[in-house]
């Protein structure tokens, strides 16, 4: 291994979200070159010349060299973890707005299936047939995947009622963990 892949593997290291996300996302060149211009800064070079392994070398071998290299390479990775936070909260913002609204499509959409669904189970498999009307032939997994929905609501629902009356009940693979580890 060449003392350039020694400071790659140093570089994508100290910043896996940005080296690693520019290798995984894009053309090889994208890590590579970024982890050439952090080496150009530190070596004081002005221009975009290649890094040779000479470079490389003295910036693994020279302490003070090696801790610049990190420190800006430190320094890329948390703008970009700062910029991913200002997106989360964003995104975090919007939701709490929206969970905060008023709007009857946001409160009303469980009870509204809630009440479908064994409306349609009725309509189809009883009260056609009841009026000499042929049934329909419902696919099995829309009906499973209404359940499903359902399913995952009315329990995320309940458990969201049960940690506002401070009941902390857990689940039934927690606590089987719980059971088995003697808790």
């Amino acid at each position: 291994m060449g003392f350039l892949d020694k400071l790659f593997d140093v570089a994508k290291g100290l910043a896996p979200n940005v080296i690693g996300g520019a290798l995984a996302g894009g053309p090889v060149g994208a890590g590579v070159g970024l982890i050439k211009g952090i080496a150009n800064q530190v070596l004081g070079k002005l221009d975009d010349s290649d890094v040779t392994e000479e470079d490389a070398q003295r910036i693994i071998e020279d302490p003070n060299l090696y801790i610049e290299f990190k420190i800006r390479t430190q320094e890329i990775e948390l703008a970009k973890m700062q910029e991913e936070t200002k997106r989360l909260e964003a995104v975090n913002q919007t939701i709490q707005v929206e969970s905060k609204s008023e709007h009857w499509p946001q409160f009303s959409w469980r009870p509204f299936n809630g009440f479908a669904y064994p409306s349609a189970v009725i309509l189809i498999y009883f009260l056609l047939p009841m009026f000499g009307k042929t049934v329909p032939d419902v696919p099995q997994w829309i009906w499973l995947g209404w359940l499903s929905i359902l399913g995952v609501a009315v329990w995320d629902r309940g458990k969201e009622k049960r940690a506002q009356t401070g009941e902390h009940k857990t689940g039934l693979i927690e606590g089987a963990i719980k059971a088995i580890q003697g808790k």
